[in-house]
């Protein structure tokens, strides 16, 4: 129980502020217990505005259209500027896509079409200077109804000038994990953070018996199925907020050249968040342009749950990161958005890894399971509590090492654990990452919460912090 045997927190102060200036080191970051950080996370509500959707796990944008047999998904995507928050306390100046009118988010907008769709997106330009979209692993693709070509060194695809627009359209011929992205000036606006996740569900999807991927019959493979309500999202990214500074206070940003030989990342995310903003529910107030949170809530796995969950990873930076969970492996099942079987199911390339390896641009499919193997949910794994002047309860540990069992609160201790449950940290495993500057304990790290079994354990169910 890596998180659990020692746990230091700290008070991050609620209030952001949202001026610009240069970046500065983290106020007060604590040391890791093993390799596991302790913070106490923002307050968070949902927004207003989103209301009606879930505080947790993978919120899809889809526009369905057609008749049966000749489906079409339809988005618009405006690309503009605006300003993301980090834990210390700083504001960065980026450019990303936002749904329709929707105010500026990052990263973009997840857009879920169904498998056999023709796809149809608008982009409308809001920013400074020509940008455009390309959709790796998408053959076919149109822009404004001609072949998709590059245009130029560093044009992969027809850009739209500022103030107009481009529309694309491509048939979703395969179901997977996909990532968006800028194809002008490549390096630098993927980098400002013109990137987003296409997630294609396969033909004959039903959102109450999910799964990723059909068998080679065009039937549901039973080995992608997962737990409804239980697929969650990591799109990892990096960023140098020098950069980001010297391109929003550029006197022509169409004109701006970097020098990448002097990029320095500094800021390392999930979901276009630094840890402990991670863990925040989606649509934080907190994180008004961060919408979506990377905490992974799960159950044990047992006959009452046999499902497990899905994590649909993206690496929309420039650096590798080997991403492990504590607690158990993760199963690979799915790379670039193809399933790790061969048609005829004869290789099985399926495997538990310690750790997910992600390679700039790459995507991949894990099923994400915990099983109770030493009893954590029993009232007797013959373990004794030691003494309170033996241990330091920590703002995610219940006092207890039984998985639903929880202690009185310790007077001027702040715990979030609300019935007992578990926390595992997931994090990058090159420890750089798990930094902002120099301070440890921050960047690219997550929690996987495991809530007691049963449905009516008493837990939050929305599972908010």
């Amino acid at each position: 129980m890596e998180l659990h045997e020692k746990a230091d927190h700290m008070t991050i102060n609620s209030v952001r502020r949202r001026q610009r200036r240069r970046p500065v080191r983290l106020l007060a970051l604590l040391g890791m217990s093993g390799a596991a950080a302790v913070l106490v996370p923002i307050t968070t509500n949902v927004a207003s505005h989103a209301a009606a959707e879930p505080s947790e796990g993978l919120l899809c944008k889809t526009n369905p259209g057609g008749t049966a047999g000749n489906t079409t998904s339809s988005f618009v995507l405006t690309a503009h500027a605006g300003h993301i928050l980090t834990p210390d306390n700083n504001s960065v100046y980026m450019w990303s896509y936002s749904n329709g009118n929707e105010a500026f988010q990052y990263p973009g907008a997840t857009l879920c079409v169904n498998e056999g769709d023709t796809v149809t997106i608008t982009l409308k330009n809001k920013l400074n200077v020509p940008t455009s979209i390309v959709f790796p692993g998408m053959t076919g693709v149109l822009a404004d109804g001609a072949t998709a070509s590059a245009e130029g060194p560093d044009n992969l695809t027809k850009a739209a000038v500022p103030n107009s627009t481009v529309t694309y359209s491509f048939t979703a011929d395969h179901a997977g994990t996909y990532l968006y992205e800028s194809g002008t000036n490549t390096q630098l606006q993927s980098q400002m953070g013109l990137v987003g996740a296409l997630i294609v569900r396969p033909a004959g999807f039903n959102p109450a018996a999910p799964h990723v991927y059909n068998d080679n019959g065009g039937a549901p493979d039973l080995e992608t199925d997962y737990k409804p309500g239980k697929e969650f999202l990591n799109l990892f990214s990096e960023l140098d907020p020098d950069l980001h500074q010297q391109v929003e206070f550029a006197p022509d940003q169409s004109t701006f050249n970097f020098d990448f030989t002097n990029y320095r990342a500094r800021y390392w995310m999930i979901n276009g968040r630094v840890f402990p903003d991670t863990i925040g529910s989606n649509n934080s107030q907190s994180l008004p342009a961060q919408p979506y949170s990377s905490l992974v809530h799960i159950q044990p796995r047992d006959a009452t749950n046999p499902l497990p969950a899905v994590v649909r990873m993206l690496n929309a930076g420039s650096r590798t990161y080997p991403f492990h969970p504590h607690g158990n492996h993760d199963k690979l099942i799915g790379v670039d958005a193809r399933p790790l079987k061969s048609n005829d199911g004869a290789l099985d390339l399926t495997r538990d890894e310690f750790s997910r390896v992600m390679v700039p641009g790459q995507t991949s499919e894990v099923l994400v399971t915990w099983i109770d193997a030493q009893g954590f949910a029993t009232s007797d794994i013959g373990v004794a509590i030691p003494s309170l002047l033996a241990r330091e309860n920590g703002a995610y540990w219940s006092g207890s090492p039984y998985l639903g069992e929880k202690k009185a609160q310790l007077a001027g201790a702040t715990q979030l654990n609300e019935c007992g449950e578990y926390y595992h940290v997931a994090h990058s495993h090159s420890l750089y990452q798990v930094a902002t500057y120099s301070a440890s304990g921050s960047g690219m790290l997550t929690f996987t919460r495991i809530d007691p079994p049963g449905e009516n354990n008493g837990c939050n169910p929305a599972g908010e912090l």
